[in-house]
């Protein structure tokens, strides 16, 4: 890295956040390792307060603060216009605009990585936090035992050889990720998808040729705030159909390993199962519809190794109930699918 090259650029969607956009932008700024660039995209807010504080920050830090101004397209064409702008530096890292990093992450990860200097790492995953917004307590990260079992011998692994990278959670944000390795490997964020980060996670890992796991905490990610897209029971939930089908037929097109192939069906049905236990009866029943179609695109040869090799009892039972009509009934109401398993697992 030469010495006017920037070591990483954050960029940071806004919108309707002005509660909290000051927090996330202070967690930078206040970074203990100086060699950082923000780039903010304000994505047509009409809270009438987030443009105007990213405007203040903008205009107060100058020489380390690009301001974008759009119109109102979602968090994935954000990050993506974002990502056009970034310019001679080595990392990038997306940081959601209610979210904040621990303020030696920098120095922390500079540390770590200058180890692995030599081998052009392409993704860096870290290990975030859970910031409770109602309790404002510390929570443990969804996949912190995985993630724990995956790098225990070693902080460096090649995505081809360790299928288990597949199981971590998805998050976009939790990765930092080498602006070259994105630049040659075309990759984008579906600009109209909600649930942007779900097939990105696997894209990135066909792609990368090795990967670093560090166990200090990366981000602090916001829960229970108002207007939060992971709490929306609304038809929003719908959307996570369409990065299913495309993660389908992206995997069916470049995909071959076969465990790999299970491990993201294994994702799809833990994300779908989850969206039910969370959504309205009325939504469920639209949604199983279409996820039995989506589900139709899988190769049976893949969903015979995905129940022989991983799946769980419930999952197993879940997709026998996906394929058939009479049973939709049991699925779009969690309670009852409880009854379903208790009435089938006593046989």
């Amino acid at each position: 890295m030469n010495k006017d090259m920037i070591y990483i650029t954050f960029i940071v969607p806004a919108y309707n956040v002005g509660d909290y956009i000051a927090d996330t932008l202070e967690s930078i700024l206040n970074q203990s390792y100086k060699k950082f660039h923000i780039i903010i995209v304000e994505d047509g807010s009409t809270d009438g307060v987030t443009l105007r504080i990213c405007q203040e920050y903008a205009d107060k830090y100058k020489n380390s603060i690009t301001l974008i101004k759009q119109r109102n397209l979602g968090v994935g064409a954000a990050r993506n216009n974002g990502l056009n702008q970034v310019k001679n530096s080595k990392y990038v890292c997306f940081l959601d605009s209610d979210d904040f990093l621990d303020l030696f992450f920098i120095e922390n990860f500079y540390k770590k990585e200058q180890q692995y200097k030599e081998q052009n790492i392409d993704v860096i995953f870290g290990l975030p936090n859970i910031y409770n917004n109602v309790s404002k307590n510390y929570l443990k990260w969804y996949d912190e035992e995985i993630f724990k079992n995956i790098f225990k011998k070693s902080s460096y692994v090649l995505p081809v050889l360790e299928p288990r990278l597949y199981d971590l959670e998805v998050n976009a944000c939790r990765k930092i990720y080498s602006l070259e390795f994105l630049r040659t490997s075309g990759f984008s964020f579906e600009d109209s998808v909600r649930y942007e980060d779900f097939l990105p996670h696997f894209f990135l890992l066909n792609n990368a040729k090795n990967c670093l796991g560090f166990k200090f905490t990366i981000f602090n990610y916001r829960i229970n705030r108002p207007n939060q897209l992971t709490l929306k029971s609304d038809k929003s939930r719908l959307d996570m159909i369409v990065a299913f089908k495309q993660t389908i037929q992206y995997m069916n097109k470049h995909i071959e390993n076969k465990i790999h192939r299970t491990k993201i069906i294994n994702q799809i049905l833990i994300f779908s199962m989850w969206t039910i236990s969370i959504a309205e009866i009325n939504i469920n029943k639209e949604f199983v519809v279409q996820l039995k179609d989506v589900l139709n695109l899988l190769k049976k040869t893949d969903i015979s190794s995905y129940k022989k090799e991983i799946a769980t009892r419930t999952q197993k039972l879940f997709l026998f109930a996906i394929k058939r009509k009479y049973l939709h009934k049991y699925i779009v109401d969690y309670i009852y699918f409880d009854l379903l398993k208790k009435k089938i697992f006593r046989r």
